[in-house]
């Protein structure tokens, strides 16, 4: 019983030092060269139903990613932008990110739901890891998963 314990706090403070860790990289990170493209992407489709623009990308993961975009005020309108109507996603990206609105907070809101995909990525690999190997072959999965650079790195941004 004691040992199940541990065991769940660990599995618990591992899944939010993931979070912390993806929440605070979010937080001071510049935007990337294709978040553009995917703000401008995800945007179009939720706002004008545009789903014209291009982009060298599917339209799920800009859709996820700009989901908390919907409670923006001020943000159809801004959709509404000639640069926004047909062409580029990048060009409209651009226009929402960088002259349009507050750049490091778009860009926060963006990373959200990318971050709480992280996080539940890192639950399924415990939970899968947990029924192959059992409880120990979980926590070890869970915590190179944790401490992976290049998992941080994209789940954060």
């Amino acid at each position: 019983m004691k040992w199940a314990r541990l065991h769940a706090w660990t599995t618990v403070a591992l899944l939010l030092t993931v979070f912390g860790l993806a929440l605070t990289s979010a937080r001071v990170k510049s935007a990337t060269f294709d978040e553009d493209a995917y703000v401008g992407k995800g945007a179009a489709v939720w706002f004008r139903g545009n789903y014209g623009l291009r982009t060298a990308h599917p339209v799920l993961a800009p859709l996820i990613g700009t989901v908390a975009l919907l409670t923006e005020p001020g943000f159809a309108e801004a959709v509404a932008s000639s640069k926004c109507e047909a062409g580029s996603a990048r060009r409209c990206g651009r226009e929402l990110l960088f002259f349009r609105s507050d750049t490091r907070r778009v860009l926060f809101l963006v990373r959200l739901p990318t971050i709480g995909l992280l996080v539940a990525l890192g639950a399924l690999l415990y939970r899968w890891a947990r029924a192959l190997y059992g409880p120990w072959g979980g926590l070890l999965a869970l915590t190179v998963y944790t401490f992976e650079p290049n998992l941080l790195h994209t789940g954060g941004c």
